[in-house]
């Protein structure tokens, strides 16, 4: 299962549950991105998550999402199947705090 969100074709702002993604178990492939944008647009991310962002996504194999509208991801996020991670243009200043063990850590 794999999610594509285009956020150029949101007219508004976007306030999402912390467990938005909580229940997507099977979620591979998940890809935030502008198509509107070239490498270095300022737009804005469109979605928000007041409460943080808690859930493992333990299956995602591949998270590109361009400007991630947060400081940090969730201490449940589990990478042990991650193959890639690409947060361009986002705020993250940390990533976790405690070691984390990633199928192909040379690509995180």
């Amino acid at each position: 299962m794999g999610i594509l969100l285009d956020v150029s074709e949101m007219d508004n702002n976007m306030t999402l549950d912390s467990k938005f993604f909580s229940e997507m178990c099977n979620l591979r492939y998940l890809k935030v991105y502008n198509s509107q944008c070239s490498r270095d647009c300022d737009v804005g991310c469109k979605l928000t998550f007041p409460d943080g962002l808690k859930c493992s996504m333990e299956n995602v194999r591949y998270l590109y999402w361009l400007q991630f509208p947060l400081k940090k991801l969730s201490k449940a996020f589990n990478p042990k199947n991650l193959i890639e991670l690409n947060l361009p243009y986002s705020k993250i200043t940390r990533l976790w705090k405690e070691s984390k063990v990633c199928l192909n850590a040379a690509s995180v």
